[in-house]
């Protein structure tokens, strides 16, 4: 009986010469290299390799730790900068522009317009709304006759500079209603400026006791 590879040991005859037999014999050479490939090393196949140390633990930041201080205290200062901000507008709101500097405002605005009725009632009124916040008027609307009245009860003005307001606001009630074409800007404004300085120094010598009456009269 022959063998069933015909005789002979060659490597090749080793294949069997069927066609699933052949199949076979290939997967499980295949089979068997994978093995030996993910097989480890003689003896140690079972060994794990060597991990590093383990890192120590991660510390939160300040702000993960301190979160919801910082958020108040964030809200507490933002509150606080309004607050600060509302008085500070407030107070500015609160103090107004000394009268001698609003009356100068006023009166200089008008010096180069011509001097009709609308502009000689701006100028008398801007001089007695001075004069009205620096004597401490009661407010209300006055005639000239019972405003010179009032200014002079005040005692804070000299009689002469007394004298001096009350006839420049009648001079500009009679240019007002007069029938003349207006004059050019400037005396009315000018006379009026003049008697805001007498006002004010007679004002500055009062507060120092000393004395000394008005300049000479201005008229409009």
């Amino acid at each position: 009986m022959k063998p069933w590879h015909g005789g002979g040991f060659p490597v090749w005859s080793w294949i069997p010469r069927w066609g699933a037999g052949r199949l076979m014999f290939l997967g499980v050479m295949l089979q068997g290299a994978v093995d030996v490939l993910m097989a480890g090393p003689a003896g140690g196949g079972d060994e794990l390799p060597v991990l590093r140390p383990p890192r120590p633990e991660i510390i939160p930041s300040f702000g993960e730790r301190h979160a919801w201080t910082l958020t108040l205290a964030g809200l507490s200062l933002a509150v606080g900068l309004c607050i600060w901000l509302r008085w500070v507008m407030r107070k500015a709101k609160m103090m107004p522009e000394p009268a001698e500097m609003a009356a100068r405002k006023g009166l200089e605005a008008l010096r180069g317009e011509p001097e009709n009725g609308r502009v000689l009632s701006r100028i008398s009124r801007t001089l007695c709304r001075y004069f009205a916040v620096t004597l401490e008027l009661p407010p209300g609307e006055r005639t000239t006759a019972e405003f010179c009245r009032d200014i002079a009860a005040r005692n804070r003005l000299d009689p002469g500079l007394v004298l001096q307001v009350g006839d420049f606001l009648r001079r500009c009630d009679e240019r007002k209603f007069a029938l003349s074409a207006p004059a050019q800007g400037g005396s009315a404004a000018a006379g009026a400026l003049h008697l805001v300085e007498l006002a004010e120094s007679s004002r500055a010598q009062r507060a120092s006791g000393g004395g000394g009456g008005p300049g000479p009269e201005q008229k409009p």
